[in-house]
């Protein structure tokens, strides 16, 4: 038999046998239940009895107390009469509630009886009544000592006792009854749970029985299964396991056997990716390495940078109010005084505006809201006007542009004014940083086939090897650019950005202490 079939036998058994153990738990429940509720009816009854005697005696004080005090004691008297009279509908309903329980034709007479009984108590209390109306009449008559002795003799030694022994027979036969359903219940719910433990012991030795069949038949495939993934557990993936039956188990092992063989030729595959893993690893790890170093250069170099440009903020409009103050301070003053302090005032917010611009300027590249304009542009013209315009920048400090271009001038596609403005940086960062009385030299030259380059050289205190690779980054302002010389590290990043939106290139090369050389690459136009 497969596994399949000896699993659904023993399927079989264990929903017989919980069935079984349904059927009969349900069978003593029922029969439990229904003593239980005989013996809750019993006493249910016994309590309805208990307080119509409550409820009884009650109702006599309160005809006493009329009696004594008169009408405020009225709408006590009605409410106690209307309690006891409700009892007497509860214990009748609780009378006919038992009745319909049992239906038993062997209790008729003691039915027949309890019924006498609460109809004698039915019309004790309304002798009661007939009686208490002709007390009050007695006593509105001023008759009063007729009154209590009519109280006295026919309710107190008359009514009231024979109606408080009908309630106490009534009381201790059904306590009668009480005892009995319980004695009954207890002999029944011992009958049921013998019943139920025996099947149950029965059921339980049969699920038993087959248990340990069924284990059996699994034992051997099982064991050799287990020893099998011990095998391969501890490495030994050569190892197979040897069970031939026709069964589930019989494929299992088969599957297993090629799984293992399948695992060995893979842990061959493996360990030679493992290495060529570790080695790329270590590779990765370096790269990483190094991009963090980047990041904490770039941290660095940004947080330097917002230092200058809260300080280059600072200064001009700490000169700004400085200004301003010297020239509304005292008394009037000549009109040269006044021009001069606008014209340090002009020149200042001129600085300040250039540094917003190039702060906007890059935040618009970055969200590439910048449009270009590109068209054929003579190099000759446009390099020429970049070198007019820094030349006005250069005369302070008497440095020379020296301009050279073949003839014909190369043509490119380009936007002139962004072109014009990549060189502008280019040019004005060599007047900065140029021997005042030297010469920057400006070049065009073809350097390749369908290209162009656009060259400019000074003769400045040149770069730091150390830090040429990073000229081009955001917010960068090398050691020499500290040294008093104006700026905040965005123009050449925006002269690169520029370069590249013209499919170009963009290089720099410096030597400490002989200057430096700054070189674009164009594509020329088709």
């Amino acid at each position: 038999m497969s596994i399949m079939g000896r699993i659904r036998v023993f399927q079989i058994v264990l929903v017989i046998a919980v069935v079984a153990i349904a059927a009969t738990a349900i069978v003593s429940l029922r029969g439990a239940n229904h003593y239980i509720e005989r013996v809750q009816i019993s006493r249910r009854q016994v309590d309805a009895m208990t307080e119509l005697a409550l409820r009884a005696n009650r109702f006599s004080e309160q005809i006493a107390e009329l009696l004594l005090v008169g009408e405020p004691e009225r709408l006590e008297f009605e409410d106690s009469r209307r309690k006891m009279l409700a009892q007497f509908d509860a214990l009748r309903r609780s009378i006919e509630q038992e009745d319909d329980f049992f239906r038993d034709p062997a209790n008729e007479a003691e039915e027949r009886e309890e019924a006498g009984r609460l109809d004698r108590m039915r019309q004790l209390v309304r002798a009661i009544d007939r009686t208490v109306e002709r007390i009050l009449l007695l006593d509105q008559q001023g008759r009063r000592e007729e009154a209590i002795s009519l109280f006295r003799t026919e309710i107190e030694n008359r009514y009231d006792k024979e109606l408080e022994s009908l309630i106490d027979a009534a009381v201790a036969d059904e306590r009668e009854d009480v005892v009995e359903a319980d004695t009954l219940a207890q002999g029944v719910s011992r009958t049921l749970l013998y019943g139920f433990l025996a099947a149950l012991t029965a059921l339980l030795a049969v699920i038993v029985a087959a248990g340990v069949l069924f284990a059996r038949s699994l034992r051997k495939p099982m064991d050799a299964l287990v020893e099998g993934t011990r095998a391969v557990e501890q490495g030994d993936l050569a190892h197979r396991v040897v069970y031939d039956r026709p069964d589930e188990f019989g494929v299992l092992a088969q599957r297993f056997n090629a799984m293992s063989t399948r695992l060995e030729a893979h842990r061959r595959d493996l360990t030679a990716t493992r290495d060529t893993l570790e080695r790329q690893v270590a590779e990765r790890t370096q790269e990483i390495a190094s991009a963090n170093r980047q990041l904490t250069e770039l941290d660095r170099q940004r947080v330097r940078f917002f230092g200058d440009i809260s300080h280059e903020l600072k200064t001009p409009l700490t000169v700004l109010r400085a200004e301003a103050e010297l020239a509304l301070r005292g008394p009037s003053r000549p009109e040269g005084v006044y021009r001069s302090a606008l014209e340090s005032v002009v020149a200042h917010a001129a600085s300040m505006s250039d540094l917003v611009d190039d702060l906007l300027f890059l935040a618009r590249s970055d969200a590439d809201e910048i449009r270009f304009e590109f068209r054929s542009v003579s190099l000759d013209g446009a390099v020429d006007q970049a070198v007019q315009d820094a030349s006005v920048l250069s005369q302070s400090r008497s440095i020379r542009i020296v301009y050279r271009c073949p003839k014909p001038a190369p043509v490119v596609r380009a936007d002139p004014r962004r072109l014009k403005q990549a060189l502008l940086v280019m040019l004005d960062n060599s007047a900065r940083y140029a021997e005042e009385g030297s010469e920057i030299t400006v070049e065009v030259r073809p350097v390749e086939a369908g290209r162009v380059e656009i060259m400019v050289r000074d003769r400045g205190p040149g770069i730091p090897v150390d830090e040429a690779p990073f000229v081009f980054d955001r917010f960068y302002r090398g050691s020499t650019a500290m040294e008093g010389v104006v700026g905040n590290g965005l123009g050449l990043p925006i002269a690169r950005w520029i370069v590249e939106k013209h499919d170009g290139d963009i290089t720099l090369s410096s030597t400490p202490g002989q200057g430096t050389e700054v070189r674009v690459s164009l594509p020329l136009a088709a």
